[in-house]
């Protein structure tokens, strides 16, 4: 009963739109489907007291969107959402919609967005003197929530190209907020300026917040890459990853060395690529992890093996990651069993296991359901779906299924 009117919604939605839509979507009218079904699961669960979660998954689910190039779709989600992150994402879709040259569309959301912001800037300058309605307004927009709308907006602008209005909106923000935008003016620079580049993540590296610390690793690493037949670069980047990244939490670390893995896989340099591969994965083997920690960076691990050319030991380590959440299964509280199905799963999809990876998936979405409380199921097929979407997994009727039957479920007790 449930099926004929979100794909009349999804057909509606995309085909009666009153603009041409210059940016076809990547997505299938299955996957829409499962982008709405969840979309629908979200939307129940009441603001009071879930505000935070319910707006939080819906930006989930936007992001998915705005990946996928479903932009019409992801316009449609954003007016639901409730707090500063509405804003957030209008900006981020307008900057999509920027790189696609549909410039009208991106233009009109940043005149929504600029108009909260001034408002939020007036009102800050005013505080003593405001009314009830209005510090209510303020407070949904207090530090580091508008710091995160102005530095969407200064990355807007830099993709436009307009620096002058790019560095306006990013004065004054946090600095823990700022590490972003600042990264992203590096970024821009790693293919025009090296040195440049370099003295900004430099800056970063040796700063005093946490955020600005990632960041500086993160252009690093980008640079590594791009510079990879630049051995003098190259070996200057290598230094500066290793110096700067020993104090900081192994979750990134390892990310860091399976993109160097892949960069040397890429370049031919076999020994490199054996080199940071082997120090990820003896990083979560020999480190102390929780299983919520250990399994996605082991399933990491595995696709990192079988991109660079490790494809049978690939497949084993996907059968162990599974076999190991087997065992361990009945110790795992059950809110946290279908993040570990999920890696497996993402494990198996990687190596090119498609039947097991469904298996995975389908115990995924009971495990979802077995917790009484529907904001955790909710939460559950909020990452289920968003792996299948970016895994573009292709969809069997059990698995369709199974979703929708957990999107109905969702309703009290919260």
């Amino acid at each position: 009963m449930k099926l004929l009117p979100i794909f009349l919604f999804v057909a509606l939605l995309v085909s009666c739109s009153k603009e041409p839509n210059h940016a076809a979507g990547l997505l299938d009218g299955e996957q829409r489907f499962l982008i709405v079904n969840t979309f629908d699961a979200i939307n129940k669960m009441p603001t009071v007291p879930h505000e935070r979660t319910r707006n939080r998954e819906l930006a989930k689910m936007v992001d998915t969107l705005i990946e996928s190039k479903e932009y019409e779709l992801a316009e449609q989600f954003i007016e639901k959402i409730e707090n500063w992150r509405k804003q957030q994402k209008q900006v981020q879709l307008a900057t999509a919609y920027f790189k696609e040259g549909i410039v009208q569309k991106a233009e009109i959301l940043i005149q929504q967005v600029e108009a909260i912001a001034y408002k939020i800037t007036s009102l800050k300058s005013a505080e003593p003197q405001l009314s009830d309605a209005e510090r209510v307004f303020l407070e949904q927009y207090d530090d580091f929530r508008v710091d995160r709308i102005k530095v969407a907006l200064s990355a807007y602008y830099l993709e436009k190209g307009e620096k002058v209005k790019s560095e306006d909106w990013s004065k004054n923000v946090l600095p823990t907020e700022q590490a972003d935008f600042i990264k992203l003016k590096a970024f821009a620079l790693v293919g025009e300026d090296y040195e440049a580049a370099i003295i900004i993540n430099d800056m970063l590296a040796t700063g005093e917040t946490f955020e600005g610390k990632c960041a500086a690793i993160d252009g690093y690493v980008a640079l590594y890459s791009y510079y990879y037949d630049d051995e003098a670069k190259r070996t200057e980047l290598a230094e500066k990853i290793l110096r700067y990244t020993k104090t900081l939490p192994i979750m990134y670390r390892v990310e860091w060395l399976h993109k160097m893995a892949v960069s040397a896989h890429d370049f031919n340099d076999t020994i490199n690529a054996e080199r940071f591969f082997n120090e990820a994965a003896a990083l979560i083997s020999t480190v102390s992890l929780g299983h919520r920690m250990y399994f996605p960076l082991k399933s990491s691990n595995i696709t990192t093996a079988f991109t660079i050319g490790k494809e049978e030991a690939a497949a084993v380590q996907a059968v162990d990651l599974r076999n190991k959440y087997n065992e361990i299964k009945t110790s795992i509280f059950n809110i946290y069993r279908a993040d570990l199905l999920i890696a497996c799963a993402e494990a198996f999809m990687a190596v090119g296991n498609e039947d097991a990876s469904y298996t995975a998936y389908l115990d995924a979405i009971d495990q979802a359901g077995v917790n009484p409380n529907s904001r955790p199921r909710v939460e559950d097929l909020t990452i289920i779906v968003q792996s299948l979407i970016r895994n573009d997994v292709v969809l069997s009727e059990e698995i369709k299924t199974k979703l929708v039957s957990l999107s109905d479920s969702v309703d009290t007790p919260w």
